[in-house]
This record gives structure tokens, sequence and C-alpha cells, in this order.
């Protein structure tokens, strides 16, 4: 048998870990340094080329949205490139890159955190080279629901001010979920039927209304049944019995079932409440509900 030298500590590293079976699906895996690098350096790189390009179609956003419209030449590396959009594409454009912007923010605040946390994780590998298109999809969505619904399709580009556009993109871009929220919202209540509008307006709790109670006294010594008559009463409803001193106490009571929308009783019972003057209101939780005015108990 041939004497084989021993393996140095590196060589018995790597092959452990060539035998060491991959981890299972959703268990943590820490994000090899050279790729973060590389994600790190390529992520400063957009960032610098996105900010150039601002500064570079500045001038013919500003020109597109003064009152001359002619178009601009825009410039890019020292004439490599160089274009002449008209008004509106220019607005478009700007958009792109601000959208861009934001979610280079984003996703450069999130490296940050998370690697100097070291917790990392390599499933967020394809995270960061979406974030750009992802922002600037949702930038590009949130303009023209803007300047189609809001501002109005025949809104002139020197009626738009350059600043709020780009603020407005950049933001959707860097609060990419709030954007998608916000225009889920949008599209729920332009597209929203007439069932769903009725059981919309269905599931809000009516605020309550106390009009009376009986009776309005009656001896502490004793279990009393009080009526309390109103509207917007519901089974969600709450009876508050507040003393009208000072720190007196406070008693919460749910009514006696069944209960109507115009009126409804609770059961208090003997000693529950010593004698005094009360505040009685009624609760109606959310969505909608709120506190009724409230009316005189006296207890003797």
């Amino acid at each position: 048998m041939l004497a084989t030298a021993p393996l140095s500590e590196d060589e018995v590293e790597e092959e452990w870990m060539a035998q060491e079976p991959s981890p299972t699906f959703g268990e943590p895996q820490p994000g090899n340094p050279k790729i973060v690098s590389v994600i790190a350096v390529l992520l400063l790189a957009v960032g610098a080329l996105l900010a150039y390009f601002l500064y570079e179609i500045w001038p013919a956003v500003v020109h597109a949205t003064g009152t001359d419209q002619t178009r601009q030449t825009i410039t890019l590396f020292d004439g490599r490139i160089t274009f002449k959009p008209a008004a509106d594409s220019v607005l478009i454009l700007l958009v792109i890159v601000a959208g861009a912007l934001g979610a280079f923010v984003h996703a450069a605040t999130s490296l940050v955190k998370y690697v100097g946390t070291r917790t990392f994780d390599r499933s967020w590998y394809w995270w960061y080279p979406t974030r750009l298109p992802v922002g600037v999809g949702l930038a590009l969505l949130v303009y023209f629901a803007l300047r189609g619904g809001i501002i109005g399709d025949d809104t002139d580009t020197d009626n738009v001010n350059p600043y709020g556009i780009a603020a407005l993109a950049a933001l959707a871009g860097l609060f990419s979920k709030q954007a998608v929220d916000k225009l889920a919202e949008v599209f729920d209540t332009f597209f929203r039927t007439r069932e769903q509008a009725a059981a919309a307006a269905a599931s809000i709790v009516p605020l309550p209304q106390l009009t009376g109670l009986a009776p309005r006294s009656f001896p502490a010594a004793q279990p009393q049944d009080v009526t309390l008559t109103g509207g917007g009463f519901t089974s969600l409803s709450t009876v508050m019995i507040a003393a009208d001193a000072p720190g007196g106490p406070t008693l919460l009571k749910k009514p006696n079932q069944p209960v109507a929308a115009t009126q409804m009783t609770v059961t208090i019972a003997a000693g529950e409440l010593p004698a005094g003057d009360y505040d009685v209101r009624v609760a109606n939780p959310p969505p909608g509900g709120g506190v009724s005015a409230d009316q005189l108990l006296v207890v003797v």
C-alpha cells in the first residue's frame, strides 16, 4: 500500500464541505462573502450611475415642464449617447430614474442592515437585482395613475411640478409595499361592484345613540334590569357605567340577549354599584362605531 501525505487543515475543510449535504428548504443559509461583496459593489455602481443620469436629464426635465416645449438634447458619457425626447417622454424618463433611485436606497439600506448584523441569507441573492425593476414599475404605475386619474389626462407638461413627480416616483420605489397597497386600494375603489359596496356598508358598525334609561333610579341593595333605548345597538355593544364623581368605579356590562337596534337590557347585580350618580354610555367597536352621549343613572 502506498503511503499518502496527511491533508492540511484547508484540504480537510474543503473535503468535508464537499461531502456535507446541502441544507433543506427553509433552513438559514448564510450568504457567501464574495457574492455579497459583488452585490454591494454593483449596488454602489448603480447608485452612482442613477445619480449621474438624474443630473444629466434634469435640464431637459426643467425645460419640458416650462413654457417652451421644444425638444432638448440629452447627452450621456461625453457625447457617446445623445437623444432628443419629447416633453412627456422626458417626464417618463424622470420617473424611471427616480423610481430606480428610490429602490436603490431601499436595497442599499437593507444590505447594510443585514450584513452589519451578520444575518444575510443566500436566499436573498435575487431580491437585490429585482428591487430596481420593481421600483421602476411601481413608480410608472403611480405616475400614470396620477396623471390620468388625479391630475387629468389633458394636463400639459408645463403644469407639472418636476420636483413633485421626482419625489413621488422615488417614494414609490423606496416604499414599494405601501405603494402596492395604495394601488390595490385605488383598484378596489374603482372596480367595486354593487354587492361589494353593500357588503362593505353593512359591515360598518353604527354609532350608538342613547336617549333613555328605565328605570333611572333603583336601590343599591337589590338586583336591577336597566333598559336602554336609543338606536344603533348591536350584540357587540358595551354599556359603560361610570361614577359621576372623580375616581369612582366604572362598570362595563354586555347587554342581555336578544338585542334590538333601538332597545337592550343590562342586569346589575345587588351591591354591584354603590349608591351614587352614574353616567351611562353605549360603545360600539370599529369599523365605524363610537361612543354615545351619556344618560344619568342614580343608585340610592
